[in-house]
């Protein structure tokens, strides 16, 4: 899917933020969103948080993408595991509402 060059560099900011969290990350596999997480996200504009959301769909629905090679030194996480890690930050944001609050 191509997409305006205005609006990839917009999901590719917003994805980025979340894509992020991964150098904090010990293991995905103990990835959970919770209130907590949903807490550190409602911190953020409105605006800020539908842009993520964006991407996030972006991101799912582009599964073939190499998000790996997004950020440096993420190539020697499986793409796999980060859409699995993708999955769990969209359905926060639709657990929590947190676009909706």
């Amino acid at each position: 899917m191509m997409i305006g060059e205005d609006k990839n560099l917009e999901i590719k900011t917003a994805l980025n933020l979340v894509l992020y969290e991964l150098y904090h990350l010990d293991s995905i596999k103990e990835v959970k969103f919770d209130e907590r997480g949903a807490n550190y996200y409602m911190r953020m504009p409105l605006e800020k948080r539908v842009r993520i959301k964006k991407a996030l769909d972006w991101a799912l629905e582009n599964k073939g993408h190499k998000f790996n090679e997004s950020l440096s030194n993420l190539s020697h996480i499986d793409n796999g595991e980060i859409i699995r890690f993708l999955t769990i930050i969209k359905n926060g944001f639709e657990e929590f509402n947190v676009i909706e609050a």
